[in-house]
């Protein structure tokens, strides 16, 4: 019989008394549940890093008082944006592919990192036409987002390598690319 006060002698129970010891807790984890939990963490980690991102890259898209008179500068972003958006939603796929989630859960996931992006545009439009203080707060967001171009840039440059060594042959494509997007915008 348990001599835990909570519970009627009379009434059958699967675990032994020291069970309620405070030194030791009443349901261990086995080694499947941490991997099943590390699998999740992964999972969610990288479903919120990928929205926080899509909207972070869809707010500079947002400073546009007339978007059809304008879009023509911004095409190069806007292209930037689509084309690697094919990278992040196939490593997506693949790692809850690789987790075994249903269908459901895997285009359910594809399809809200996909509009993170426009919800990032349409947040940035709303705060760039609501007053003064939502335009200091949209530039503090406009900043954040061109510095997380910037460092995902330099990440891929310098630090794709062994032992980040300089590769010539990236920074003459990251220099050719700048070229040709600054004149598809002029």
């Amino acid at each position: 019989p348990c001599d835990h006060p909570l519970h009627d002698e009379n009434l059958p129970h699967n675990h032994h008394p020291k069970d309620h010891a405070a030194t030791e807790p009443l349901h261990r984890l086995t080694s499947q549940d941490s991997a099943l939990w590390l699998k999740n963490a992964r999972s969610w980690g990288l479903m919120i890093s990928l929205s926080i991102h899509g909207l972070i890259e869809g707010i500079p898209l947002s400073g546009l008082e007339n978007p059809r008179a304008a879009a023509l500068p911004l095409m190069p972003l806007l292209l930037g944006i689509v084309l690697h958006k094919a990278p992040t939603t196939f490593a997506l796929a693949a790692l809850l592919l690789r987790q075994k989630v249903s269908p459901l859960m895997l285009w359910s996931a594809v399809l809200w990192v996909a509009c993170c992006t426009p919800l990032g545009l349409w947040i940035g439009h709303k705060l760039g036409h609501t007053g003064q203080d939502n335009q200091e707060i949209l530039h503090a967001l406009m900043a954040l987002a061109t510095g997380s171009f910037l460092q995902i840039a330099s990440t891929i440059l310098f630090e794709s390598s062994n032992n980040h060594k300089f590769n010539w042959l990236q920074m003459f494509g990251a220099l050719l690319g700048a070229y040709l997007a600054y004149f598809m915008g002029h």
